[in-house]
């Protein structure tokens, strides 16, 4: 048994900025600025930097891309101009359209991937959700554990995150999230149950796809402060107790000031993988876990993340455990990367390495 590494290229946020990037990255190609295109998603981008891994081990095969129509990828066609307002980006949002394109990925890992396991490359978070379904279909809920590494909990609420961040910023609830809103979708989208890359862990927990025991969530900054429950006004108060709710109920979290302070670090991180009693462990990285820490091509960067190196520590700490025979490593996904920022470098020096850091996180998985 082997992997089969694969691309996902949703990405389908209606926030104006990033909507206006795709339009002027339209408007450039039109004008003939546009260079040789070669990297049109994340995958592109890290099956370049994965090539040797290719080589060297035959049981990682690429596997190509899901479908995902022109309109919804990090790089639209010519075509698809006219497409590109918030508006459209938002009805396809609130139509429950990341539930359609996640129940596509998981029939390709049933179809594509199977008996192999999954190596996900993409953009849009709630993705993820698919690959987990059909994992969890192939090991059972009580026999798959999902480790999640990322800045921001995604099973909060929309519309109770919003709520609470305006509290925090002193101003009413934005019709469209900031970047730290955790997903481009509205409110109002959130309050009639749409699934986004904001909120779809709490959909896979609600449905029994993941049970709570069985969720590690690392790397969190926005994990409620203990003075929130007693001084935090209502909104701050609804989000803590929405939170903490689901610690209570078992899904295990470790914040980034735990993973980066070095004496709580290891005593913890290895806690929380002597209680991974499962067959199989996901994992999955949202680039934001390492955000302004070398990976400055995240979709989301309100925060900064992790170092590089303690990223890969988590990595070797995982693959220790399945080198043990503690559990076998179901898969991974390498997600939220924003590939119009990939491999830049500022006027000051400043360059992105996501690529670099997500293929180095993806070998030390894989034990190379």
């Amino acid at each position: 048994m082997g992997y089969r590494f694969f691309g996902a290229s949703l990405d389908a946020l209606d926030a104006p900025e990033k909507v206006n990037l795709k339009r002027a990255y339209l408007r450039f190609a039109a004008a003939g600025f546009e260079r040789e295109d070669r990297f049109k998603d994340p995958y592109d981008v890290l099956a370049f930097d994965l090539f040797d891994v290719f080589w060297r081990r035959g049981d990682v095969i690429p596997a190509g891309k899901l479908k995902v129509e022109t309109w919804l990828t990090p790089k639209p066609s010519p075509c698809d101009m006219e497409r590109m307002e918030p508006a459209a980006f938002a009805g396809f949002l609130d139509s429950g359209g990341c539930r359609t394109y996640a129940d596509a990925v998981r029939r390709f890992v049933a179809g594509e991937v199977f008996p192999d396991l999954p190596i996900m490359a993409g953009v849009d978070h709630s993705l993820t959700g698919g690959a987990l379904a059909a994992l969890s279909g192939r090991y059972g809920a009580d026999g798959l554990t999902a480790i999640v590494l990322d800045s921001h909990f995604d099973a909060v609420p929309l519309d109770v995150r919003l709520a609470a961040a305006s509290v925090v910023m002193g101003a009413p609830t934005p019709a469209v999230p900031p970047s730290g809103g955790g997903a481009g979708a509205r409110p109002d989208a959130a309050r009639r149950g749409a699934y986004t890359c904001g909120n779809f862990l709490e959909f896979l927990l609600d449905e029994g796809t993941l049970k709570h025991s069985n969720l590690v969530v690392a790397g969190v900054s926005d994990y409620p402060h203990p003075r929130t429950t007693d001084t935090g006004g209502e909104e701050l108060k609804a989000f803590a107790e929405c939170y903490l709710g689901f610690e209570r109920r078992g899904v295990r979290f470790l914040t980034r000031a735990q993973i980066e302070d070095d004496a709580v670090f290891p005593l913890c991180f290895e806690r929380i993988l002597d209680g991974v009693r499962t067959k199989g462990a996901y994992v999955s990285l949202d680039a934001d876990a390492g955000a302004h820490r070398g990976i400055y091509a995240a979709r989301f960067a309100d925060v900064i993340g992790v170092g590089e190196e303690r990223l890969y520590e988590i990595a070797e700490r995982i693959r220790a455990r399945v080198e043990r025979g503690q559990f076998e490593l179901a898969g991974f996904d390498l997600m939220e990367m924003d590939v119009h920022l990939m491999g830049l470098r500022t006027p000051g020096g400043i360059e992105d390495r996501t690529g670099e850091i997500c293929a180095g996180f993806a070998r030390r998985l894989l034990g190379i």
